[in-house]
C-alpha cells in the first residue's frame, strides 16, 4: 500500500473525502467507513471521481450489519455501485484477527428486507487480484454472489409455492367445512320437515281416532239401549251403559249392573257416589 490517510482529511466544515487505503501501481483503492450514517452521495460522488482508472472497494465496519427487516438505505448505495456489500470486523490492534463478511441485501416472501451472507472468513482468506477483483478462498465474489443469489431466489420460489399451497389447501378446508356446514343444515331441514309431516300425520290420525270413538260409542249406546241380551265384545268383556249420565265403558268401570230390560244397564261408579242406588 502506498498511502494510507484518514476517510477525512481536514475539519467536517472544510471536509475532503480521500481512501483509507491506494495502490496506484496495483490501481485499487479502498474506501472504510465506520459509522453506515457516513455513507453520502457526496462520499461517493467524490471518490468517484478521484478513483478513475482504480478498482474502489468499499469496506463498513460488522457494526452496521442487520437490517431487522427494514430497507438498509445506507448500505443499499453501495449495493447498488458494487452488487454487493463488505462488513469489516475488527476486534484487536492486529488484521491477523480480523473478518470479513460479504453479503446482500434482498426481500423475502414478506417484503422484508434480509441480510444474506455468501462470504465469510478471516481476512487470510480473501485476495485481490491483479485486475483488482476480490477472492475468498480463490474463488471471486462475484462468483460466489450469484450462486447465493441464485439459491436465495430458488429459495423464494419454494417458500412462495408452499405458501401458496398452505393458502389453496386452506381454501379448500373452509370450501369443504362450508359445504359440510350446508350439508348439515340441509339434513336438519329435511328431519325437520320430516317430523312436522309426521307430528301432522299423528294428529291427523288422532282427530280419525276420536271421530271414529265418538261414532263407535254413540252406536255402541244404542245398541246398548235396544239389545235384550248383554253386549260382549270379541275380547269377551262385556259393554254397559250408565242409566243416569249415559256413560258408555265396559262392565269392570261400573259399580252395579241392571236385569231384565235393563241388562245392558247399570250404575257407574260416579253415579254411585252421587247416590244413584237403583235403576228405575
Amino acid at each position: 500500500m502506498e498511502t494510507r490517510v484518514p476517510i477525512c482529511q481536514l475539519g467536517d466544515s472544510k471536509r475532503r473525502y480521500e481512501f483509507s487505503f491506494l495502490s496506484r501501481t496495483r490501481k485499487i483503492a479502498v474506501s472504510y467507513t465506520a459509522n453506515r450514517a457516513n455513507l453520502s452521495d457526496e462520499k461517493f460522488d467524490i471518490l468517484r471521481t478521484n478513483s478513475s482508472g482504480i478498482q474502489l472497494l468499499y469496506f463498513t465496519d460488522a457494526a452496521n450489519t442487520g437490517t431487522h427487516g427494514q430497507y438498509p438505505e445506507y448500505l443499499q448505495k453501495i449495493q447498488k455501485r458494487k452488487g454487493y456489500c463488505l462488513l469489516l470486523d475488527v476486534n484487536s490492534p492486529s488484521y491477523e484477527q480480523a473478518r470479513l463478511y460479504a453479503v446482500f441485501y434482498a426481500q423475502d416472501c414478506d417484503g422484508l428486507w434480509q441480510e444474506v451472507r455468501f462470504a465469510a472468513g478471516l481476512l487470510a482468506d480473501f485476495g485481490i487480484t491483479e485486475g483488482g477483483q476480490l477472492l475468498y478462498k480463490n474463488v471471486p465474489l462475484p462468483v460466489l454472489l450469484s450462486e447465493k443469489k441464485d439459491a436465495f431466489s430458488e429459495q423464494l420460489k419454494r417458500e412462495q409455492a408452499r405458501r401458496e399451497a398452505a393458502r389453496r389447501q386452506y381454501e379448500e378446508q373452509l370450501k369443504q367445512l362450508e359445504h359440510e356446514r350446508h350439508t348439515r343444515q340441509a339434513l336438519q331441514k329435511k328431519l325437520a320437515m320430516e317430523k312436522l309431516v309426521r307430528e301432522k300425520e299423528a294428529a291427523a290420525l288422532r282427530a280419525r281416532q276420536k271421530r271414529q270413538d265418538e261414532l263407535s260409542a254413540k252406536d255402541l249406546s244404542a245398541l246398548l239401549d235396544r239389545s235384550q241380551t248383554e253386549v260382549i265384545d270379541s275380547n269377551g268383556v262385556q259393554w254397559l251403559k250408565c242409566h243416569y249420565c249415559e256413560a258408555v265403558g265396559n262392565a269392570n268401570t261400573f259399580f252395579s249392573r241392571g236385569h231384565g230390560a235393563f241388562i245392558n244397564h247399570g250404575i257407574c261408579r260416579d253415579c254411585w257416589g252421587r247416590g244413584h242406588k237403583y235403576i228405575r
